[in-house]
């Protein structure tokens, strides 16, 4: 049984929405009863989305391939939901990348790419709907960060600095727009057992030769829960945050993690 978090018709737009935690957040808000509508720039991925999601919470989602760093194409979009849906009330920004990399093997084009998607996508987007939040009297914002923004991982100095970047953006964000009723907050996600991880394990597999079950292993052993997350458990906890139940929690970065972060704060 699931709580009703009043999300019932609310309109929601998942930038990313195709896999991942995207994807687990489209089906929760489904089952939560709102209206969705999930973008991305793959269009076979969001076809195969759309099908699976019909198949699970036997409700299909408004689905448009539009690429995030594409303004033009972001723009239509948020006319087509407008369009359809009539309205708009919660953003989830679920678009990113991650470069691995230390400082001898990156290269500017890399910083460009990473920063472009993780960051000023996410204000172009954040900006692009703001009137729209307005006019609906408030609304909420997510966008998934990482556990990296707060506790820098090895061998990933691009992506470190690019979602920590996000900390100080929410909090930013948070205070100038809680007078017209919008909140805003960052999801840092630890290790979830997402797509991601699978060609994360497959590179592992080619380049040391250990076992999916190993790499899993390995990766599990660093967390306190010693176990990976399941992607469902952070989109429930993303959907009460968006929901009127979150009414009262904005400019936070909360880590979902599994006891990953080791600070207090």
């Amino acid at each position: 049984m699931r709580m009703d978090l009043h999300l019932k018709d609310k309109v929601v737009w998942i930038v990313g929405g195709s896999t991942g935690i995207g994807y687990a957040c489209a089906k929760s808000l489904l089952l939560e009863g709102a209206k969705v509508a999930i973008s991305s720039r793959d269009e076979h991925k969001l076809s195969l989305a759309a099908r699976q999601l019909y198949e699970e919470t036997e409700t299909c989602p408004l689905v448009i391939s539009a690429d995030a760093n594409d303004p033009v194409g972001m723009e239509e979009t948020f006319r087509n939901i407008i369009e359809n849906f009539g309205g708009l009330n919660i953003l989830i920004y679920s678009a990113g990348i991650s470069k691995h990399g230390k400082l001898m093997e990156l290269e500017p084009e890399d910083w460009k790419k990473n920063w472009e998607l993780n960051i000023v996508s996410f204000f172009r987007t954040v900006k692009l709907i703001v009137p729209e939040l307005k006019k609906a009297g408030g609304g909420s914002i997510a966008v998934l960060g990482a556990s990296s923004g707060k506790q820098p991982t090895p061998n990933q100095l691009i992506s470190n600095t690019t979602k920590g970047s996000l900390l100080p953006m929410v909090k930013t964000l948070a205070e100038e727009l809680a007078p017209d009723n919008i909140l805003i907050n960052n999801i840092c996600p630890g290790r979830f057992l997402t797509t991601r991880r699978y060609d994360i394990a497959k590179m592992e597999e080619e380049k040391r030769g250990v076992s999916f079950e190993d790499y899993i292993n390995e990766v599990a052993e660093t967390v306190p829960l010693k176990r990976l997350g399941d992607p469902e458990e952070i989109a429930d906890f993303i959907s009460f945050i968006v929901s009127p139940k979150g009414s009262y929690i904005t400019g936070q970065s909360i880590s979902v993690d599994g006891g990953l972060i080791r600070s207090i704060i």
